[in-house]
């Protein structure tokens, strides 16, 4: 994934201190849907993500009940641009994964690292 920036080896992007003060534990990587900004930029921690934009979101892997692959309305599977997100609470939160081309848009990659993650954080304990 192109769009994608490890942040271990990497200065802060210039808009990072949108990331202080949330509740992601450690930083991990940050992926950008425009080049170097934060507008629908996804900051990726180890135990979630925030979503950058006008309305910022946090999400906790282990408070998420779904995700599916979504785009425009009527969306054909080389169109999808995001990942929609259903938390256990019912709130649904689109996370923009617009990067790649036809069948290999990332939105798919992405989709695929968000449930491992999910799952890990849901079976910690065992």
């Amino acid at each position: 994934m192109r769009n994608y920036k490890s942040l271990s080896n990497e200065a802060l992007p210039d808009y990072m201190p949108a990331f202080e003060g949330s509740g992601i534990a450690e930083l991990i990587g940050i992926y950008e849907n425009k080049k170097g900004g934060a507008e629908d930029a996804v900051v990726i921690g180890s135990d979630g993500l925030l979503v950058l934009g006008k309305e910022s979101s946090e999400v906790l892997y282990g408070n998420i009940a779904d995700t599916t692959i979504g785009g425009e309305p009527g969306f054909e599977k080389l169109e999808a641009d995001r990942i929609v997100v259903t938390l256990k609470d019912g709130q649904v939160v689109e996370v923009p994964v617009r990067g790649g081309e036809g069948r290999f848009r990332d939105v798919y990659e992405f989709t695929t690292f968000l449930r491992r993650c999910i799952w890990y954080a849901q079976h910690d304990d065992e």
